[in-house]
């Protein structure tokens, strides 16, 4: 991507968590459960887009949270990890270990006064930040929207609808819902799931086309990450582009910023990168990225026997603006001109990590093949604290 208050408990902003704080109280568990139970249909029932699908809503809803005046928005937690995502806006929020900042970089004023959906377009992008998708590329923009920049209203303005559960294992489950009409005729799911206790949110993304349309589509998602000061990127020896990476705009990173000790990852310190735009062919799909003592590691997976991609084959991009403090780690899916009723789909995986900031390139790009299960662990490694 190119560019030219909250009713949540003061922990959840200063610290991560709104639930950090608990106090006995008198009733027993099973009531509680039924009373949770009872009013979270209640309030699903009373979304928009949701009434209409009670019927098929678990036994064990997932009520919407309150979080910076969004009164739908719903909260992803566990005890290790936390997500919020707000169907008004479209966005993940929230993004962190409890009791940690929050990874991402997200706009809380902007989003505050975002609480409605909006019906037409603004006239300049809602930068919000966060984590979301974009069903077109972003070169077709041109050729059937306004123009290469903003992104158009169709794609990034309206609302979505959404609902959650809580699954027999305790995972949890988000489903974001939107319906996207003329030039592009398409409906999007993105389905979240949070294990009960592990730190990895799992995202079954998916895009069907609704009517006809000449507009190839691709799942392309980007996570607005602040403050990052490296990222790592799968690249292959055999990748179609020069050093296994393409420079998709702006001027190239300078060679002192890029570290390839490992031929399969490319690492790059962005600190004091300037505004760069690159992309990776690399079938692996993954894209990583540090920010002191925690890492992201975000992996896409579609279908085995996808050839065409934007961007001249990219399947993660990175674009890093040190001037504005924030990285944007990014994946894309297969991109495909679909026929009514079919679709595209893939698998995402944002998972959170503690790595120790002291760690040279190498160690870091071992640390995170590791971690993917690209290689076994020689020795334990190094934990932050």
């Amino acid at each position: 991507m190119y560019h030219a208050r909250p009713v949540v408990s003061r922990s959840l902003q200063a610290r991560g968590s709104p639930l950090s704080q608990t106090r006995p109280d008198p009733y027993s568990a099973a009531m509680k459960t039924a009373i949770r139970t009872a009013i979270a249909a209640f309030a699903l029932a009373a979304l928009p887009g949701v009434a209409a699908e009670t019927s098929s809503i678990p036994m064990n809803p997932l009520a919407p949270s309150s979080l910076y005046g969004h009164t739908n928005a719903f909260l992803l937690q566990n005890r290790q990890v936390e997500f919020a995502i707000f169907p008004t806006i479209g966005r993940v929020g929230l993004m962190n270990f409890r009791g940690e900042p929050n990874l991402l970089r997200f706009d809380e004023g902007l989003a505050s006064r975002a609480t409605e959906p909006a019906t037409e377009p603004s006239g300049e992008w809602r930068n919000f930040g966060g984590d979301w998708v974009w069903p077109v590329s972003q070169n077709r923009w041109p050729d059937h929207f306004a123009g290469y920049w903003p992104p158009p209203w169709l794609l990034d303005g309206p609302a979505w609808t959404a609902r959650g559960w809580v699954n027999r294992d305790q995972s949890q489950t988000v489903l974001l819902e939107i319906k996207l009409g003329a030039p592009v005729n398409i409906a999007v799911q993105r389905k979240f799931t949070l294990p009960a206790d592990a730190t990895t949110l799992t995202i079954q993304q998916r895009i069907e086309r609704t009517a006809d349309s000449s507009i190839p589509v691709t799942l392309w998602n980007i996570s607005q990450l602040k403050g990052v000061q490296r990222i790592a990127m799968a690249v292959e020896t055999n990748s179609a582009f020069v050093d296994g990476y393409h420079v998709l705009d702006f001027s190239p990173p300078r060679e002192e910023i890029l570290h390839r000790e490992t031929p399969s990852v490319l690492v790059a310190d962005v600190t004091n990168a300037g505004e760069i735009k690159i992309g990776t062919d690399s079938p692996r799909g993954w894209i990583a990225a540090q920010r002191d003592d925690f890492a992201v590691i975000e992996r896409a997976i579609g279908s085995p026997t996808a050839t065409d991609f934007p961007d001249g084959g990219c399947r993660t991009e990175v674009y890093s603006n040190s001037g504005l403090g924030y990285t944007e780690v990014e994946t894309l899916s297969e991109e495909r001109n679909l026929a009514v009723g079919e679709a595209i789909e893939n698998t995402l995986t944002l998972s959170l990590h503690r790595i120790a900031a002291g760690l040279d390139a190498t160690a870091f790009a071992t640390r995170i093949r590791e971690l993917l299960g690209e290689q076994a662990p020689a020795t334990p490694a190094p934990v932050a604290h």
